[in-house]
């Protein structure tokens, strides 16, 4: 059984992927050794794990240099390999820091085939390309991918909302940005309902401007959400120093 808390594993990764997808995917370990490097390059080698044909999707595992999450970089290369590897225009890449970083991502990634007026055949030409992606591994937030990837069992047709969908539709559904957003206000609106409770009942300490009644709390409330969320969004972009998230950094510049 996979975990999504720990560093990247091929046979764990692997085994994941089978239960993952339908029936008919055929795994396989073929090294890509016509990749071309230079020294720009962020993906140093790659491997198709495998190929699910009712999906018209392979699976490969990348290893790459990137220190900083260059998810462009990384996206327009791992969209090279499909377009000169694969007969597919869908696939499922593992990303790998090659440096152990015990971090990396699962990603989705396709793209729609364009064809040229003046041309009788299909060129395989990258169009409308889309990537979506779960960080996993150390520090990753684990909770969602294993809810999607995991408890929602094998990717199949079935009804959503009262609506039909195909095999294609339901894994694109798992890693759609749309529905991992809904989820998440869904959790945080929750929390708010949860600490407004009874039970709970935030209360804020008092002074000549501030009181303690109903809509002065759930005003402070929202605005206490809004300001975390700021916060971690600075710090997951790197735009303040990580040290001042550090305990022991606070304890000795600001004390109390």
């Amino acid at each position: 059984m996979i975990n999504f808390s720990n560093s990247y594993d091929r046979c764990n990764f692997k085994d994941f992927v089978q239960n993952l997808l339908p029936d008919d995917f055929q795994p396989a370990e073929d090294v890509i050794s016509e990749l071309a490097q230079n020294s720009n390059n962020f993906i140093q080698s790659a491997v198709k794990l495998g190929e699910c044909k009712s999906l018209e999707l392979e699976v490969f595992e990348v290893s790459h240099t990137s220190t900083h999450d260059a998810r462009v970089g990384l996206s327009r290369e791992a969209f090279k390999i499909i377009q000169n590897h694969s007969y597919c225009n869908r696939a499922l890449f593992a990303f790998v820091p090659s440096d152990g970083s015990a971090q990396w991502r699962f990603s989705l990634l396709h793209f729609e085939l364009d064809q040229k007026d003046d041309s009788a055949r299909i060129l395989k030409i990258p169009s409308n390309p889309r990537r979506y992606s779960f960080l996993l591994g150390k520090g990753g937030k684990v909770k969602t991918p294993w809810q999607f990837l995991i408890d929602e069992g094998k990717i199949k047709a079935r009804k959503r909302n009262a609506k039909d969908y195909t095999a294609w539709d339901d894994l694109c559904y798992r890693f759609s940005v749309e529905v991992l957003t809904k989820e998440f206000y869904k959790e945080l609106f929750e929390w708010y309902q949860w600490a407004l409770t009874d039970e709970m009942r935030v209360t804020y300490p008092n002074d000549i401007t501030t009181n303690n009644d109903d809509n002065s709390i759930q005003e402070h409330l929202i605005r206490l959400i809004t300001r975390l969320m700021f916060v971690w969004f600075i710090k997951q972009k790197q735009l303040i120093p990580e040290d001042i998230f550090e305990e022991e950094f606070l304890k000795h510049y600001c004390p109390k």
